[in-house]
């Protein structure tokens, strides 16, 4: 296993935000915001990867009122590099001919498709993942999510995205991988398609670049599907308790704790400053 000696060996850590950072509320908890503070004290850049769009991913990066929102993140399950409000990097965008494709099946398989460039969400039949995007994903940002004619019309998306009721819808979904593409778990009932180059690592990679980092500099925490090359890759990769299993597979360490629970601060307690944490027993 993967080791830290010292906080100096970390000088990047990106952390999901949905299940992981955040709680089942979608709030982040105190405990978690003095953990990030620490390291951002003791001179670690902190990101957010997260699979949201442009607004509703910044508007995530707001609440835990640490200034991350005007810092450089990574959203749309890797597809973009973002400052502030603006993209820096877009990246591995589909190939238009796959992305036609899945996204006519799909639709033709039934699920309630939306897609996005990043930035913003598309959909061409109102359904219940437009509604959902609508009233409450997006509703300060009414310019976000667009209706268009047809879906199979747009150019260079980052993502498809539609919701699964049970694993057999799962299963009908995983055959889209057929043309190219990346099919994942984004969490409990939701499929992400992407190009099968999009992932969070490669958002990190971006960032690497900017600061001279090495993989081995890098922590990260995560706990569902389009998590899974982040924690993989990253110079150490915790996956939450309450991770999809085939990410606590990908990872280095199982996390004692749920996005319930301070997870988030918990690992980082035990790995840096164990006389901060307010548990009284931990596993690794």
């Amino acid at each position: 296993m993967k080791t830290v000696d010292q906080l100096n060996d970390i000088k990047l850590f990106a952390t999901d935000l949905d299940g992981t950072l955040l709680n089942d509320e979608g709030v982040v908890s105190e405990e978690n915001r003095r953990a990030l503070k620490y390291l951002m004290d003791h001179g670690v850049r902190v990101v957010t990867a997260s699979g949201r769009i442009l607004p509703h991913a910044h508007d995530a990066a707001k609440k835990i009122n640490l200034g991350l929102e005007d810092g450089i993140n990574i959203g749309a399950g890797g597809g973009i590099v973002y400052e502030g409000d603006h993209i820096l990097h877009k990246i591995h965008p589909m190939k238009n001919d796959a992305y036609k494709k899945t996204v006519k099946e799909a639709k033709e398989m039934g699920f309630d498709v939306l897609v996005t460039d990043g930035d913003t969400a598309y959909y061409d039949t109102p359904n219940r993942f437009s509604d959902e995007y609508i009233n409450i994903v997006l509703k300060d940002y009414p310019d976000k999510i667009k209706k268009v004619d047809n879906l199979e019309d747009l150019e260079d998306m980052v993502k498809i995205m539609f919701h699964y009721n049970n694993d057999e819808d799962f299963q009908k979904a995983l055959t889209l991988a057929d043309n190219g593409v990346e099919v994942v778990r984004g969490g409990p009932d939701l499929v992400e398609i992407g190009d099968k180059h999009l992932n969070k690592w490669a958002g990190l990679v971006k960032i690497m670049e900017m600061d001279g980092l090495e993989p081995e500099n890098v922590l990260s925490i995560g706990d569902s599907g389009n998590d899974g090359p982040m924690l993989y890759h990253s110079g150490l990769g915790v996956a939450m308790k309450n991770s999809l299993p085939e990410i606590m597979d990908q990872c280095d360490i199982v996390n004692d704790y749920d996005n319930n629970e301070d997870g988030v601060a918990e690992m980082i307690w035990t790995l840096f400053a164990p006389e901060q944490s307010n548990k009284s027993y931990r596993r690794f």
